[in-house]
């Protein structure tokens, strides 16, 4: 099996989250370490929201688009929630999350600017 017969991840994270020491600094930033080490994955590409972006319409909050390699179903919109989450499946809103995440990862740092980020704030 090789890298593209799999799942593939595109993941964005604000800079915010990172920042945030959950946990104590230790186990921080063993989690930002294994951040780094995942996102050398060819499977995953990892972005950073930068603090200082400009900030594009969001949902104001998380996201998660599923998509499938078969193109027979458009995907779905998982938006969490404090009890559990709410799905989204008809092609009209599944394509307004998919502008949005595309917008947001327009605004973001590059994949390897962002994987530099998160080792240094790993190393700190």
């Amino acid at each position: 099996m090789t890298a593209t017969d799999g799942p593939t991840f595109h993941l964005i994270i604000d800079e915010v989250v990172l920042r945030r020491p959950v946990g104590g600094d230790r186990i921080m930033r063993a989690q930002l370490r294994r951040m780094v080490e995942l996102a050398e994955l060819p499977s995953i590409t990892l972005q950073v929201f930068p603090i200082d972006a400009v900030t594009p319409p969001s949902p104001g909050g998380a996201f998660s688009v599923l998509r499938f390699k078969d193109d027979l179903d458009v995907g779905v919109v998982a938006v969490p929630n404090h009890l559990s989450s709410v799905y989204f499946d008809e092609p009209c809103d599944v394509e307004a999350y998919v502008e949005m995440f595309g917008r947001l990862a327009q605004h973001a740092l590059d994949p390897d600017d962002s994987v530099k980020l998160v080792a240094r704030l790993g190393n700190a």
